[in-house]
């Protein structure tokens, strides 16, 4: 894999020389190059940024340096990558989906941004992901793009000595890592989980689950919408322990229902409304989202290129004269077809992604009473 990155300050992206991202580009399996943007200025003062329009503080990066910088430096079958606390999560899936790629490029913007037509204009050509790291501002955007190159770079195979070590993360099953433990088997009056020390792989896996789905139950209960079943969740302390047929058949209980809410219950019915409506209208930014929606593959020699529309359908069809030399008719038809594939791929990972993103769970009908 390929990795450039664009910034104002390419002394920032040193750690990614380091540690493992280091060895993987002493082996050859990555290759990383860190671009001044300020080489694609041409007044004195090197000048990167200029007042918003519209007014409003801080500064804006111009697009007649990003411009020019990302023709040289994004080639189109590169992914240009966006960090931005604008864009759409970055997850393990966004990690997992990146680690397949041949050439990523990273723009690391500072101020209030980079010029939004910078980012309209590099679409024609090549892929654009605006991302984000997170519901936080930071600085610029190079501590989240070596984030994301970390994320990403750990899974391409051969980087990590033991591929285990990614295959059972946080994440990787939909839950957060349960603890870990090494010698000695006791520090300062606290024991090593005796299961542990029993050989038996199975009650280890069991256990290592059971930890595992307790601490996302507890930490991150968000992530637990598309866990499998499980059967304690089905217990209802109020009935003395025993299982809640409710909550099993995923109906509302008699007391549940509006007509039977009443006093102090009706704030959680208020509650369960507006949760409803607000989940309404992110299935509506969703399907919005999923429409608009375009993927676009391109050959290795640049020579031909297919945009594919949220329904599949190629809307542009792109073929240079050269090609037209270099191809007899069926391979030109042939290529055709596989590049129609992989957008057609590539346009289905962006469709999981937005979905696992969604906002959208089920109702928790336990504050209604």
């Amino acid at each position: 894999m390929r990795i450039d990155v664009v910034t104002i300050f390419p002394e920032y992206l040193t750690p990614l020389r380091v540690a493992l991202l280091g060895k993987a580009i002493d082996a050859g399996k990555i290759s990383v190059d860190v671009h001044d943007l300020r080489d694609w200025t041409h007044d004195v003062h090197r000048s990167v940024d200029d007042s918003p329009y519209g007014g409003g503080p801080g500064m804006v990066m111009k697009p007649e340096v990003w411009g020019p910088c990302l023709d040289d430096v994004c080639p189109d079958d590169a992914l240009l990558v966006v960090p931005t606390p604008a864009g759409v999560p970055f997850t393990q899936s966004t990690a997992q989906r990146w680690s397949t790629e041949k050439h990523l490029v990273f723009a690391c913007g500072r101020y209030e941004g980079i010029d939004q037509r910078v980012f309209d204009d590099a679409a024609r050509r090549v892929r654009v992901e605006e991302v984000s790291l997170g519901d936080f501002v930071l600085i610029g955007g190079e501590v989240a793009a070596m984030a994301m190159i970390e994320a990403t770079v750990r899974l391409i195979d051969g980087v990590l000595g033991n591929p285990r070590s990614h295959q059972e993360d946080s994440f990787s099953d939909g839950l957060l890592e349960g603890p870990s433990y090494t010698r000695p088997v006791s520090w300062r009056g606290l024991d090593v989980p005796p299961v542990l020390l029993s050989g038996d792989h199975a009650k280890v896996a069991q256990w290592r689950h059971e930890q595992a789905l307790a601490r996302t139950r507890e930490r991150r209960p968000d992530l637990l919408a598309g866990t499998p079943h499980d059967p304690a969740a089905d217990v209802n302390p109020d009935d003395g322990g025993e299982p809640d047929p409710a909550r099993i058949s995923g109906n509302p209980r008699p007391g549940c229902r509006p007509e039977n809410v009443q006093g102090d219950g009706m704030q959680g019915y208020s509650a369960m409304v507006e949760e409803l409506d607000r989940q309404r209208a992110e299935l509506t930014r969703i399907r919005a989202a999923l429409s608009d929606l375009t993927s676009r593959a391109t050959s290795h020699d640049r020579l031909v290129a297919v945009t594919v529309n949220a329904r599949g359908l190629a809307v542009d069809i792109s073929i240079e004269p050269a090609a037209l030399r270099r191809y007899r008719a069926e391979q030109l038809s042939e290529l055709l077809t596989t590049l129609v594939a992989e957008a057609d791929r590539a346009l289905d990972a962006r469709r999981a992604e937005l979905l696992a993103a969604a906002e959208v769970s089920e109702p928790d009908y336990r504050d209604v009473r």
